[in-house]
């Protein structure tokens, strides 16, 4: 409790955390994600901090399209990592233009992670032209999109606060990454979660900050999480 309330102090004071440290013993497959804001980084020595997984962010909105994905996203296959892409979804874009923008730059292969839809109020636009439920339609329209193009139906990343506002009771069969770095994970509704983002952190081959996750079961179940049988890509 005492942990507990210092970290929650920290936060308040909007002081960068690093309180949360899963048992690896509970949690054995412990991955990253990451965008170009990690600029490039030295893959072998990722390796040897026992990275299991690698998320990295491809798209954000209509047309953007990060700068770092094309090649990590090669490379991580070429070194044998279970890697990941995911989309940063925005309040002032439409859910299939979103999802064109996804399709258009990552190829799914088998042996990939799903795809995953960030969504969550920090950094989105603040032009609003949809109303909640608006906003709500649009994410499915995402959702159904990706599903279709990618064989695969998306996991998705969010916060707490974004979670109980627009997710809570919602969106059932989609897995919940979610981000606490306080505490372990407590979903409002009691529903499971897949990944937990529970600390931003150094990591040994990344200069500065990066997330670290874990998820939520052995190595067995993790496998099973991977895509399998899944065709080319076709673009709605």
């Amino acid at each position: 409790m005492r942990s507990f309330i210092f970290c929650l102090w920290l936060s308040i004071l909007a002081i960068p955390m690093k309180c949360n440290n899963p048992n690896r013993r509970d949690y054995p497959v412990m991955g990253i994600d990451m965008s170009h804001h990690q600029g490039r980084v030295n893959w072998d020595k990722i390796k040897t901090a026992k990275v299991s997984f690698i998320y990295m962010k491809a798209t954000e909105g209509g047309d953007f399209k990060d700068s770092m994905f094309v090649f990590n996203w090669a490379l991580a296959k070429t070194l044998a990592f279970k890697r990941g892409a995911y989309h940063f979804f925005t309040f002032c874009r439409s859910g299939d233009e979103q999802a064109r923008n996804f399709l258009e730059t990552v190829n799914i292969e088998d042996g990939d992670l799903p795809p995953v839809l960030d969504l969550e109020f920090g950094g989105n636009c603040s032009k609003k032209i949809f109303t909640k439920e608006q906003l709500i339609e649009e994410m499915q329209e995402f959702l159904n999109a990706v599903e279709k193009g990618m064989c695969s139906k998306p996991i998705l990343y969010t916060t707490n606060s974004f979670y109980k506002e627009y997710i809570k009771g919602r969106f059932p069969g989609y897995q919940i990454w979610i981000r606490d770095i306080l505490t372990r994970p407590s979903l409002p509704d009691d529903r499971d979660w897949t990944f937990w983002q529970y600390k931003v952190d150094t990591l040994h081959g990344v200069d500065g900050d990066v997330d670290l996750n874990v998820f939520n079961g052995d190595s067995t179940e993790f496998q099973k999480l991977l895509i399998t049988g899944c065709e080319e890509v076709i673009i709605p």
